[in-house]
This record gives C-alpha cells, sequence and structure tokens, in this order.
C-alpha cells in the first residue's frame, strides 16, 4: 500500500481535509457563543440541522461520484469546503454564519465520503489496510488541526482559524488534482 504513490497522496489529502472539519466541530459552538452571544441550547439545536445536511451530503456523493468520478468529486468539494468555514469565521452576521455552517456540513459530507471511496479503491487487494491508515492518518489529521486552530484562536482570535480552513482546502485539492489517480471502475 505504501509504495503506490497514488493511494500515500490519498492518505494525505485524507489527513488534510479531514482536518478541516474536526477543527471546525471541534471549535464552531464555541466560536457562534462567543462571537454573537448565542445560548447554549440554542447553540445546540444547530446540530439538528447541520447533522442531516452532512448526512445529505455524504447520500449525495454516491450520485455526484458516478457521474464525475471519485476523485473529481473529492477535489472539487476541498476548496468550498476550506471556503466556506473561511468565510463562517470572517463575517459579522449572526444567520449568515449559521447558514454558511449548514452548507459547509453539506460539502464536507460530500469531501469526507469521496475522500473515503477513493482511498478504498486505490488498491482493491487491500482495502482492510487502506480503511485501517485512513482511519488513523484521519485521527491524526483531526488532531493536528485542533491543534493549529487551537493555538491560532489563542494566539490569534477566531478570525485566524478561518485561514487555516482555506489554506487546508486548497492544500488537499492540489494533492488530489496532481499526485492521485482515478482507480479504475
Amino acid at each position: 500500500v505504501l509504495g503506490n504513490k497514488s493511494a500515500v497522496a490519498c492518505l494525505v489529502g485524507n489527513m488534510v481535509s479531514g482536518s478541516i472539519w474536526i477543527s471546525q466541530l471541534t471549535f464552531s459552538s464555541s466560536y457562534v457563543r462567543t462571537r454573537f452571544l448565542l445560548t447554549k441550547i440554542f447553540t445546540s439545536y444547530t446540530v439538528f440541522v447541520g447533522a442531516p445536511l452532512f448526512i445529505a451530503g455524504s447520500l449525495i456523493c454516491g450520485k455526484l461520484v458516478s457521474m464525475y468520478g471519485r476523485k473529481m468529486v473529492a477535489f472539487l468539494s476541498c476548496v468550498p469546503s476550506g471556503l466556506l468555514l473561511f468565510l463562517y469565521y470572517n463575517n459579522g452576521y449572526v444567520w449568515l454564519t449559521l447558514v454558511l455552517g449548514f452548507l459547509a456540513a453539506f460539502i464536507n459530507g460530500v469531501l469526507l465520503t469521496a475522500s473515503g471511496s477513493l482511498i478504498l479503491e486505490q488498491v482493491p487487494d487491500f482495502r482492510g489496510t487502506l480503511m485501517s491508515l485512513a482511519s488513523a492518518v484521519g485521527g491524526f489529521g483531526g488532531a493536528f488541526g485542533v491543534a493549529v486552530v487551537g493555538l491560532l484562536i489563542d494566539r490569534i482570535g477566531f478570525f485566524a482559524s478561518g485561514y487555516y480552513m482555506i489554506g487546508a482546502g486548497v492544500l488537499s485539492a492540489i494533492i488530489y488534482f496532481f499526485y492521485v489517480t482515478e482507480p479504475a471502475k
């Protein structure tokens, strides 16, 4: 598996793109409560909108992959994933922020499903190994993203986390576009 450059690139792309959503899940409630003074109960209810949208993105991803391929769907959802969260952390309107967060949930559902599917098909004879590696690097990417975003928030402020999100989105798009091959059908 590690001898396959495309599989390794997929794992790295998954690590980087996964760090975006894990960081968002970790800090979004604190952000909207701090920035817009929303109540705990209102903030917790936003999960009832975001979670179904993430699931819908995951389900729609199957149709998109059938039409455009795994690599293209993963590639095309990376930048919107980061961009929506960049805008989420860098605007001053509560309702716009919430809508951007909900759209980001949908796009990240698409992205994480497409990237997971892309990884599994890189070396079909070793899907189990790839699934284990994807889980490990995804966890590492999430921990890394949370650490970096937490440091940015502590040192600079919440708005700086948006820069991490867009940077990670662009980096993962570059990795998927230039270093990953579309698996054979």
